[in-house]
């Protein structure tokens, strides 16, 4: 990339031979600030700065079963009856009677 700067062609040129510090002026970036800028990029990727990347094992477990969820029955009578979704058709039936029936 060319910055403007002579002796320093870091990548590539910019598309109709515009320097970097033409796009920047374009985009309302002051020269002075992307002087900045660069040297602090610069700075952070010299070799005493940067660091070996951490690899940090990762174990994959299933998620804790949760208990069984709850079910709540309207009943015609304004009341509501809640039960276990584990309980089959039948048992469920002969609750809402047993609470139809008080």
């Amino acid at each position: 990339m060319d910055t403007g700067r002579k002796g320093g062609n870091h990548c590539a040129s910019w598309v109709d031979g515009a320097t970097l510090f033409d796009v920047a002026q374009s985009h309302g970036v002051g020269r002075y600030l992307l002087k900045r800028w660069m040297a602090q990029y610069c700075e952070s990727n010299t070799s005493e700065n940067t660091k070996a990347p951490i690899f940090v094992p990762v174990v994959v477990t299933d998620p804790e079963p949760s208990g069984p969820a709850v079910i709540e029955v309207g009943l015609g009578n304004g009341r509501s009856l809640r039960v276990s979704s584990d309980l089959s058709d039948a048992q469920v039936r002969r609750f809402i009677g047993l609470v139809e029936a008080t």
